[in-house]
């Protein structure tokens, strides 16, 4: 039994069974948003995101504790850090000191 439960355990994490991927189209839920251009949606692609600006590069690191952290630079090179937090792959919410932004991807 114990040899079953560590090849399943081995297999869903070469499978990526429960992996969160932040790529795709995010619909902000509330009123705060970080975006320059007030949109209500934040987009991640592979290279680049829009939540300061249109087009930011970012990293997302995954923390001990299942929250990311976001780094966002902006064409003016400063530097962004905001709090991932998942309620589950497709709700999220992001936030720094000061804002809170709920999040939805969008299908």
């Amino acid at each position: 039994m114990a040899i079953l439960a560590v090849m399943a355990c081995v297999l869903s994490m070469l499978s990526g069974c429960g992996s969160f991927s932040i790529l795709g189209t995010w619909k902000n839920n509330g009123p705060d948003n970080w975006s320059s251009t007030h949109s209500q949606t934040i987009t991640f692609t592979e290279d680049n995101c829009n939540v300061c600006s249109p087009k930011d590069a970012y990293t997302l690191n995954k923390n001990a504790d299942g929250t990311y952290d976001l780094e966002v630079t902006g064409r003016s090179g400063g530097g962004t850090f905001l709090k991932v937090t998942l309620k589950d792959n497709d709700h999220i919410v992001l936030s720094n000191r000061a804002t809170t932004m709920n999040l939805e991807r969008e299908k």
